[in-house]
């Protein structure tokens, strides 16, 4: 028996449950972001939080969002994938006028985004989107894509988009920025969707986190005493010492904003 395997794939039965629970179940109700966040903050954005604890979760969609670049129509669509309990679409509706939807796995995550915040929020796991085709503008996922940004994944976005449409993300992956943003090209120009901005923002997670630090400590005393779930949290949240912290202190893994865009056809 491949006991390394095996334990893979219990850990992966067993993920769906985790969220659950960290999204729902001892979750404060006024939490509405679990990315790792960006700093320095930009000023004037502040009335638009739901959350005001929560400014360096809001700062990272900021910082995703104005790749875009341009302005929205009320008769275009922003789809965010992994909307979590909405608190980042929900601060973001306050910067656009086009028609808002949200994708989440977590049953919790999705009944609090449409009780809180009156979101379009529709039960996915990606890869897979449950959408027509060519029927997004803009695609945006913050801090989520690295758990199933494969080609089918990419396939999904690229069938999704209208032309001249894109896709904004704010992502981690293991290895060093240049090889990071090499595979990444490579995979979307497969699908045929051309990379045209990157940015490097591994500094500014990392100042995010230590900002952000008591914070996340003090929500995660309101957990129960299970075996592992507070290591297992404190990884998740990228608490200083987690493995997750440590990892992009040494450069082993990237932090990057980035938009790919599908050809207009039109």
């Amino acid at each position: 028996m491949d006991f390394k395997k095996t334990a893979r794939s219990f850990e992966s039965a067993l993920k769906p449950l985790f969220y659950e629970v960290v999204f729902g179940l001892f979750t404060p109700a006024k939490v509405s972001c679990v990315n790792f966040g960006y700093a320095p903050i930009t000023p004037g954005l502040a009335a638009h939080y739901p959350n005001p604890d929560e400014a360096l979760q809001y700062e990272l969609y900021w910082q995703t969002f104005a790749l875009l670049e341009r302005q929205l129509s009320a008769q275009q669509v922003l789809c965010e994938i992994s909307c979590g309990r909405g608190g980042g679409l929900a601060f973001l509706r306050g910067s656009t006028a086009a028609r808002l939807i949200g994708l989440e796995r977590s049953w919790f995550a999705c009944r609090h985004a449409r009780r809180r915040f009156g979101l379009d929020v529709r039960a996915a796991v990606a890869p897979k989107l449950p959408l027509a085709a060519q029927s997004v503008n803009v695609f945006l996922c913050v801090d989520s894509a690295h758990i199933y940004h494969t080609p089918e994944f990419v396939a999904e976005l690229v069938r999704c988009l209208k032309p001249g449409g894109c896709v904004l993300l704010a992502d981690r992956n293991r290895g060093a920025p240049d090889y990071v943003r090499k595979m990444i090209h490579k995979r979307h120009a497969a699908a045929g969707l051309t990379l045209d901005t990157w940015r490097d923002i591994g500094a500014n997670a990392l100042q995010a986190l230590y900002l952000d630090e008591a914070r996340k400590q003090q929500l995660l005393r309101a957990l129960p005493p299970l075996p592992g779930l507070r290591a297992k949290a404190e990884n998740f949240a990228g608490l200083i010492g987690s493995q997750k912290h440590q990892d992009m202190e040494r450069g082993e893994v990237s932090y990057f904003l980035m938009r790919s865009t599908k050809p207009d056809q039109a």
